[in-house]
């Protein structure tokens, strides 16, 4: 049971109904879904870890530096400890998780390397569950999120 304040979710099922997923338990993916958090909580850890609150000089620099391989797709490798970068139409370079989708829920977080500017979002998605690939949803919040001084 989930005590206090917090957002229900909610997925689609193969016959088109919506089912309450709010009690199952999300912790199927290792550590993900392991923790019930609030956006605040997620963008404070944000803030410290892209502002290098968290990490020493050494460290911080490995957040933001992917490996020179290609990954599987053939294409520059954009995942290193723990961050990935994105490259954003309209936007740029960020770097965040891809998501944290479990059935019913969907949440990210990311910004640029100072910290400076960031987004964390969460959301009750029927449509969370997609794999590796962001969904449409994740990618409009994202875009719409980001100030106009990030922009390229």
């Amino acid at each position: 049971m989930i005590h206090g304040p917090h957002v229900r979710g909610y997925q689609v099922m193969t016959d088109g109904t919506l089912l309450d997923v709010t009690r199952w338990n999300q912790s199927f993916g290792w550590a993900a879904s392991a923790i019930v958090s609030t956006t605040r909580d997620l963008d404070v850890f944000t803030a410290a870890l892209l502002g290098g609150r968290l990490r020493p000089p050494a460290e911080q620099r490995e957040l933001f530096a992917a490996p020179p391989v290609e990954d599987t797709n053939g294409k520059a490798a954009s995942y290193g400890v723990g961050l990935q970068r994105f490259t954003l139409p309209g936007v740029g370079a960020v770097w965040g998780t891809s998501g944290g989708g479990r059935y019913g829920y969907l949440a990210g977080l990311g910004g640029t390397a100072d910290g400076q500017r960031r987004l964390v979002y969460g959301v009750t998605a029927n449509d969370a569950k997609n794999g590796d690939h962001p969904t449409p949803i994740t990618q409009r919040i994202v875009v719409a999120g980001m100030p106009l001084s990030a922009r390229d």
